[in-house]
């Protein structure tokens, strides 16, 4: 099973997060309640931070609820990628289903488990974050512990089923953790804005 994760974000290795860009960030956020969010040149992606639902780090404004499930044919074409002009024992071939079952329903657990695994915004957030270099690790033992001190300024992952059998979950520790990933991604020539939900 893997563990629960904490990465501290790299300062001073950069040019845009400093320890006087820090200072500054929390200054903004201690006289105004707003994260100091510079933008990247170009906008790709957006990551919300959900500060009233524990900092939870989202792509798309909106926190996830399951949908329900799609067809075989839609999830296929719509999720992975498979021309919408397939020809059925294509698309059953992709699936591992019988022709006859492609316009049939996902059963519910398997779409469950795609969605929360991929698809969910907070999902996403964790599949774009995790495979970055943010910064080291620190493996954190008591999952559900709240962190939520100003003295931490850390992004912490949860691998699906971590944080209360939900899917993957990406949250910042601290308010200002916003501005000091967004500082990173950007030294990362990311084209992600952080913005404020």
């Amino acid at each position: 099973m893997r563990e629960v994760s904490r990465r501290g974000l790299l300062v001073g290795t950069s040019a845009l997060l400093t320890t006087a860009f820090i200072a500054k960030a929390r200054a903004t956020f201690a006289q105004t309640g707003r994260l100091l969010l510079p933008q990247p040149k170009r906008v790709e992606t957006e990551i919300f931070v959900h500060l009233r639902q524990r900092g939870w780090l989202t792509v798309g404004p909106d926190l996830a609820t399951l949908p329900d499930p799609p067809t075989w044919r839609e999830y296929l074409t719509r999720h992975e990628g498979i021309a919408p002009t397939a020809q059925d024992d294509e698309l059953a071939e992709a699936a591992e289903v019988e022709v006859e079952e492609i316009d049939g329903v996902m059963p519910a657990r398997q779409w469950q488990d795609v969605w929360c695994g991929e698809l969910c915004p907070e999902a996403q957030a964790y599949n774009l974050l995790a495979k970055l270099d943010l910064g080291p690790h620190i493996v954190r033992e008591e999952l559900l512990e709240d962190f939520w001190e100003p003295e931490l300024e850390a992004v912490t992952f949860y691998p699906e089923g971590q944080y209360l059998d939900s899917s993957k979950l990406v949250r910042i520790e601290h308010p200002v953790t916003a501005s000091l990933l967004q500082a990173r991604l950007i030294d990362l020539g990311m084209n992600v804005a952080v913005i404020q939900a």
